[in-house]
């Protein structure tokens, strides 16, 4: 056994061989070294303590065990992915893609170093007043952190009164009384479960009350269609002399009513009823990156801005890269609709989508492993039952030659491209509304390689035990 261990190739002449070599450009070189010396550390220990004959894998074996590893246990956590769900904007899915002018500023901006002499905090909040018509604006890390900052510089050690109904429990599990409660503010409700009424805020405001705050989206999804109107209730608040925070969550620059999501308010919109801060979303029907808006008040913002706790929640350089970039988009409504890509697909005709989808259904026949047909449905915005939030769309209902329609699911879903769609019954949906054309090949593709069958892998799979979730492969066999 030592003189095999004086005969193991040094990691030098390892890290040369072609499938590790390769490796350095797909994760980084200090990567592989580490795995590769965990990786003979390991051997090392095995043939020490061996007690029987072992098969001693070659340089060129050992090299290709160890590249397998590496690329088993270095997989990402998030992948690109076809949302075919037929939901514009899934929980599940780490949220929507942004413009290619984005990514190219992106890009630019991560591949160097900032110039000091710039204000990029300051451009991005000039093109948020232009869009917008707010006096001032700041931009967080995310959505909730804006929600925290507000809640803190406003009314940090006081209370806010919000109507009963809309202290709701988010996707993620957050509770929004939680959420407030987090910034050192008290959560005071107001009203009943299902309707607050003008005279519940008036009756509830006292000494220690610092903001009255509303939720829209919360509104919009109870539906009832009798809640104060946001103009009514920013009049009140005035003259109350307290001010009216608005929580958009969905809300955008656009409206779009001309698609069919009447419902969905703007930011504009809502600075105009009276609202004096207004939270938005950077992403969804912004469609920009993750991040949290801050609109309103000049008076407001600066306090805000004042605060000890802002500069750990502002946002990065390359967070307001991207929302820059994405914001001058706005300039031209009609660019915008072409360039953003949530808008491109909320703006496509149910003719265009349904011509794709005679196209395709077809082509996933020739398979052979599937029958497929092009029939009409409705997309959603969310998985939310917002009024005014359906979308008509074409989607392929798809039914399995052999096997069931979840192992057709979960075959899609594994494979190098997921392809997330929903099953209704014995046949998967793939609905077009959320697919981008050029992922129209993409699909027809995968279902010829469910044809050809699963790759055999390159090399033996790592140990799987229980009690070790990260396990180095058995390097002798």
């Amino acid at each position: 056994m030592s003189s095999f261990l004086k005969n193991l190739p040094s990691l030098g002449e390892l890290l040369e061989s072609p499938p590790l070599k390769s490796l350095v450009n797909r994760v980084s070189r200090n990567v592989v070294v580490t795995s590769a010396t965990r990786f003979l550390d390991d051997l090392r220990s095995q043939v020490q303590t061996a007690t029987a004959g072992m098969n001693i894998p070659s340089p060129s074996e050992l090299a290709e065990r160890i590249a397998a590893w590496i690329t088993t246990t270095q997989a990402p956590g998030l992948r690109p992915a076809i949302n075919a769900t037929g939901i514009l904007l899934p929980g599940a899915c780490g949220g929507c893609p942004v413009a290619e002018e984005a990514i190219t500023a992106f890009t630019s901006m991560a591949r160097g170093y900032g110039d000091p002499r710039g204000d990029l905090a300051g451009e991005v909040e000039r093109l948020l007043i232009e869009r917008t018509g707010a006096e001032a604006a700041i931009v967080t890390g995310s959505y909730a952190s804006a929600r925290l900052a507000a809640l803190a510089a406003l009314a940090g050690g006081r209370e806010v009164l919000i109507a009963r109904g809309e202290l709701v429990e988010f996707a993620d599990g957050l509770r929004l009384e939680d959420a407030i409660r987090a910034a050192v503010v008290t959560a005071r409700p107001v009203g009943a479960a299902n309707k607050a009424r003008s005279e519940d805020y008036a009756s509830a405001t006292g000494g220690q009350t610092a903001a009255w705050w509303h939720v829209q989206t919360v509104a919009l999804a109870r539906g009832t269609g009798d809640e104060i109107p946001l103009a009514e209730l920013a009049v009140l608040a005035r003259k109350h002399q307290v001010p009216l925070v608005d929580e958009l969550d969905l809300g955008g620059f656009l409206d779009l009513e001309q698609h069919g999501l009447a419902a969905q308010p703007t930011a504009a919109a809502s600075l105009k009823a009276g609202a004096d801060l207004v939270l938005l979303a950077g992403d969804k029907l912004l469609g920009g990156p993750p991040a949290g808006i801050l609109l309103g008040k000049r008076g407001l913002i600066d306090k805000i801005r004042r605060h000890s706790h802002f500069q750990d929640l502002a946002a990065d350089r390359l967070r307001l890269t991207v929302l820059g970039a994405t914001l001058r988009l706005y300039a031209d409504t009609a660019a915008a609709e072409r360039s953003i890509p949530l808008l491109a697909l909320i703006g496509t005709s149910a003719e265009n989508l349904k011509n794709r989808a005679e196209r395709l259904a077809p082509q996933l026949c020739a398979s052979g492993l599937v029958t497929a047909e092009a029939r009409p449905g409705e997309a959603s915005l969310t998985s939310a039952a917002l009024p005014g939030s359906k979308l008509p769309t074409w989607q392929l209902a798809i039914s399995p030659q052999r096997g069931t329609v979840v192992a057709l699911a979960a075959s899609l879903e594994a494979g190098p491209l997921p392809i997330r769609g929903r099953t209704e019954g014995e046949r998967l949906i793939l609905d077009l509304r959320t697919v981008f054309p050029h992922q129209d090949m993409q699909i027809a593709d995968a279902f010829e390689a469910l044809v050809a069958g699963p790759a055999a892998p390159s090399a033996p799979p790592p140990n799987a035990a229980a009690d070790q979730p990260d396990p180095l492969p058995d390097p002798i066999t």
